[in-house]
C-alpha cells in the first residue's frame, strides 16, 4: 500500500502503523494528559540520536514528566535494549510505533530528506487522543535547559 495513491488521507496514514509498543506502561509519576508528549520520526540509523534527545530532556528537566513517541519502521535489538533500560532507568514511558516502510516508498527522497522525514506526518493522527500538544524533535538536538 502506498500513501501517495490515497492522497495521504489519514485512515491511510493511521494503516502504515503495523505495531505499537509500549516500554513501561504506568511507571511514569502523572496521567498522560498530565505529561509533556515528545516525538520522533527515525530510522534506525538515528535511533540512538533520538535516545540522546530524550535523555538530555530528561536530565534537563527533572520537574516534569515525559511521554516519548518514536515513529520508525525497524529498530536494532541493541537499541530496543537501550530504550528500554532508559525507560526503566528515568521512569518514563516510552511508545514505539512501526511503520510500513513500502508505504513511504514512492515519496521523493535525497541526500536530506529521507522516508522518514514523512513519518512526522502520521505524529498528530496517531496522538489526537492521547494528547493535546506534542513537540516534534528532529533527532540531532541536544536539550541544555
Amino acid at each position: 500500500m502506498s500513501i501517495i495513491g490515497s492522497a495521504l488521507n489519514e485512515d491511510a496514514l493511521l494503516q502504515t502503523i503495523k505495531k505499537k509498543e509500549v516500554l513501561n506502561p504506568g511507571k511514569g509519576n502523572h496521567p498522560y494528559s498530565e505529561m509533556v508528549h515528545v516525538a520522533f520520526g527515525v530510522d534506525e540509523n538515528y535511533a540512538m540520536s533520538a535516545g540522546v534527545a530524550m535523555t538530555s530532556l530528561v536530565i534537563h528537566n527533572p520537574d516534569y514528566q515525559f511521554c516519548f513517541h518514536l515513529f520508525l519502521d525497524s529498530l536494532r535489538a541493541e537499541d530496543y535494549q537501550r530504550f528500554l533500560q532508559f525507560s526503566e532507568e528515568h521512569r518514563t514511558v516510552v511508545q514505539i510505533y512501526y511503520l510500513d516502510r513500502e508505504a513511504f516508498s514512492a515519496l521523493p527522497t535525497n541526500g536530506h530528506i529521507t522516508q522518514a522525514t514523512y513519518y512526522r506526518l502520521i505524529i498528530p493522527l496517531a496522538l489526537k487522543d492521547i494528547a493535546q500538544r506534542v513537540l516534534y524533535l528532529d533527532s540531532d538536538i541536544t536539550c541544555l535547559d
